[in-house]
């Protein structure tokens, strides 16, 4: 896991068989805001998590997705999450 924080802080961190992606990227987002992650948004509100984690589980391809979740640039890969602040 890589954790930069103030201006422009990133985190990234693997994605495991424990969790759902959208638990992982709620994680990420939480520890660059230095907030609880009951304190964010529901990212339900940025992207279809319920597809977010379907397709994560049903790809056994190299993928790329980007999306925008409260000012802060979120990428999920086939394997892990990064979360920047724009």
């Amino acid at each position: 896991m890589e954790i930069c924080m103030g201006e422009g802080a990133t985190s990234s961190r693997s994605i495991g068989p424990e969790r759902s992606v959208a638990t992982v990227v709620a994680l990420e987002l939480a520890a660059v805001r230095d907030e609880d992650p009951m304190e964010i948004a529901p990212l339900s509100e940025s992207i279809n998590t319920d597809a977010l984690n379907a397709f994560f589980r049903e790809s056994d391809a190299d993928f790329e997705l980007a999306f925008t979740h409260e000012g802060h640039s979120v990428t999920v890969s086939s394997s892990e999450v990064t979360v920047a602040r724009e």
